[in-house]
């Protein structure tokens, strides 16, 4: 009977491991497509000042500096009133809010394109518009070329933006002053403090909300690759505590305890190397745990500040699958957790 009861045991015990394997891969590769995703984001990073606080010959005079080749993009924004946009061709109209943008648009919203191109530094008589005003007055996102009315002013559409929230953004006027940069970085490892100071020595201190994309690309690859560390240690564990009466399981269960110790040791090496976090995120000396403490508090404050306040929906858009892919991850290791406790539960009990 006792023999039974282990038999239907350990036949539980393969059933759970085989769902936990199933679950344990469908999640990873949903977690690794969305830190793909998120790697567009890495090299993101953006200012807000005070209204008006950036004046268009500081912005000329900022680009015109040598470190400005740091970055492979940037672009300085305002945000203006909210008009009524409308098609003479549909009848049809809506409220949006405008934005006057200097400098290259894709610095703001990267791939955020749902059709058509970003307007160049010196074109006029165009804008760029989101989905949903695109759908009210066409009916269709597929509407580069058509045109629209706002404020007295015709204007071209050139670009549909991923945007869920009405916006139209248009080439700035001459002698506008603007809210706020964004830039992208030419290295993903590139410091954004070493960015920001340079910004600030041009611009005047900002004193406002920081968006740093590296951040959030950093902060989920570092804990995907110790979360997957650790599931690791534990599979190793659990082969550990396999029993065998020969020579050859006994060598089997050394050699597999061992790969998943080397396994997990490589996931967090390749987990530094594939977030590449930079100096920001590395003190002077690893004993320097105040370095640490501070790191925690700043980039838990930059968290809060974009949850309170998000300009753009590039921005909502990284904040979510930054949420989604965190959420994943530790689902992953509470399971992980649950199955391998369970299954220690089990040896213990049958060992009695």
């Amino acid at each position: 009977m006792r023999k039974r009861i282990t038999a239907m045991g350990m036949k539980k015990s393969q059933l759970w491991g085989r769902v936990f394997i199933l679950f344990y891969v469908t999640a990873n590769i949903w977690i690794l497509c969305k830190l793909i995703q998120l790697k567009e984001y890495a090299d993101s990073l953006s200012l807000s000042y005070p209204t008006g606080s950036i004046s268009e010959s500081a912005f000329d005079q900022w680009k015109a500096n040598e470190d400005s080749k740091m970055f492979s993009g940037a672009a300085v924004w305002k945000k203006d009133s909210k008009y009524k946009v409308s098609s003479e061709d549909t009848g049809r109209e809506k409220e949006v809010s405008c934005y006057q943008v200097k400098g290259q648009p894709e610095a703001i919203f990267g791939s955020s394109l749902a059709e058509g191109r970003y307007f160049t530094e010196g074109e006029e008589g165009v804008c760029l518009l989101d989905q949903v005003t695109a759908h009210v007055l066409f009916g269709s996102d597929h509407v580069s070329g058509l045109s629209i009315r706002m404020n007295g002013d015709d204007l071209r559409i050139v670009g549909i933006l991923k945007e869920d929230t009405a916006v139209c953004m248009v080439p700035a006027k001459k002698d506008t002053v603007f809210d706020g940069i964004a830039v992208r970085k030419r290295e993903r490892g590139q410091s954004s403090k070493q960015a920001v100071s340079f910004m600030e020595s041009v611009l005047g201190s900002a004193n406002g909300q920081m968006i740093d994309g590296q951040h959030y690309y950093v902060t989920a690859w570092l804990l995907y690759a110790g979360i997957t560390g650790v599931v690791l240690i534990l599979a190793g564990n659990r082969i550990k505590s396999r029993t065998g009466k020969t020579d050859n399981v006994l060598c089997r269960t050394k050699v597999g305890f061992w790969l998943c110790m080397a396994g997990a040791a490589g996931m967090l090496v390749l987990g530094v190397k594939a977030s590449n976090p930079g100096s920001d995120y590395l003190p002077t000396f690893w004993s320097d745990f105040e370095f640490f403490g501070e790191l925690f508090r700043e980039k838990a404050g930059q968290i809060q500040e974009l949850i309170v306040h998000q300009e753009f929906a590039a921005w909502q858009r990284m904040l979510h699958i930054w949420r989604q892919t965190i959420g994943g991850e530790l689902i992953v290791l509470l399971c992980s957790v649950l199955i391998f406790a369970q299954f220690f539960r089990h040896i213990w009990s049958t060992s009695k």
